[in-house]
């Protein structure tokens, strides 16, 4: 999935792997989607450092998925 690439490659270049990953597929566990609030896929949430993001789609805007993801 489109999505899940980009986020990986962001996060490599950028965190230089110092982050956590989970993909989940909402197909086979539609039950992750309401305790986290998903009304659509793909949804990225960054739980650490509070508060909690969301962003919502392909994960192609690189300066979007910047400011979802970094911390400093």
């Amino acid at each position: 999935m489109r999505a899940v690439a980009n986020v990986r490659k962001f996060c490599e270049r950028e965190l230089l792997g110092a982050y956590d990953l989970e993909v989940v597929d909402l197909y086979e566990s539609p039950e992750r989607a309401q305790p986290a609030n998903i009304i659509a896929a793909p949804t990225l949430i960054r739980h650490d450092p509070k508060p909690v993001k969301l962003l919502i789609g392909d994960m192609s805007d690189a300066e979007r998925l910047s400011a979802t993801i970094k911390v400093a």
